[in-house]
């Protein structure tokens, strides 16, 4: 039963956790602590309708409150996310306009302080400018406080020389080609601009020896399967070259394959 609808004396009153329970002749109904005490609630006390009414509506503006508090204790939500959860549980406008003026005035519905939290996360965990900004608009971040935000050029280009660090190692099986799409394809995915993409990517070295060595044991296993098999009047040489640009060696590279092997100078 509904605390509007008992409208009865208060036969007892227990403190259970941080709520109280109050018993009336056909119902006992839970309160918030805040709520009890604002009605500085008594055994004995008669409760009017209207005054019964006031106690509901305090009663339901504070479980919006306590929810929309237990959401923040988890992780910080952008103030469209947190509004988005408490309107989908909650259906009662008043109260919930009332309580979200409250959760502003604490800071909980705030995107700044949303921002402030994971912008902490984003730079220690390296990711770029434009991670961050599509981050905002995706989690419905206000302009004003996307406005805030201040990238640091120097910053950028240390965090993405520092991640590039990071996943360099991650794409070796691959050609030299093939890693530099590979990790500008990650950077771009983190967020980074293409400047700084591009300056990081400088770094990379190609092993030739390395590299000269795996396009013969490519070109020798394409040729292999080439030669053997019809195809449809097309140069088999042509379709060798381009299995190896498509696998990410230079055009130079395996022109020099090609041309020890016509000498047969490639290693068996």
């Amino acid at each position: 039963m509904q605390l509007e609808d008992t409208g009865r004396k208060i036969l007892s009153i227990k403190q259970k956790g941080n709520k109280y329970i109050v018993e009336f002749p056909f119902a006992k109904v839970k309160l918030h602590s805040s709520t009890f005490n604002k009605f500085d609630l008594k055994v004995g006390d008669v409760i009017s309708e209207s005054l019964a009414y006031e106690i509901a509506s305090f009663e339901k503006k504070e479980e919006i409150l306590s929810y929309a508090k237990s959401l923040a204790s988890k992780k910080p939500y952008s103030e469209r996310d947190l509004i988005k959860l408490i309107n989908k549980k909650f259906a009662c406008p008043k109260e919930l306009r009332l309580a979200l003026k409250e959760l502003k005035k604490s800071n909980i519905l705030d995107d700044e302080v949303f921002l402030k939290n994971y912008l902490t996360y984003f730079d220690e965990n390296l990711y770029g400018k434009y991670y961050i900004l599509n981050f905002c608009k995706s989690h419905g971040v206000t302009e004003t406080a996307i406005r805030k935000i201040t990238f640091d050029d120097n910053k950028e280009a240390l965090k993405a020389k520092e991640y590039f660090e990071s996943i360099k190692n991650k794409f070796l099986r691959f050609t030299f080609a093939k890693q530099k799409r590979k990790i500008y394809d990650a950077m771009l995915e983190r967020g980074f601009s293409v400047d700084a993409i591009l300056n990081v990517l400088d770094n990379l070295k190609i092993d030739v020896d390395k590299e000269q060595k795996e396009l013969i044991k490519d070109y020798k296993k394409i040729k292999n399967k080439v030669l053997t098999k019809s195809t449809n009047g097309i140069d088999k040489y042509s379709k060798i070259v381009n299995k190896l640009i498509d696998k990410g060696y230079s055009l130079s590279m395996i022109h020099h394959a090609m041309s020890l092997d016509k000498e047969g100078k490639l290693d068996d």
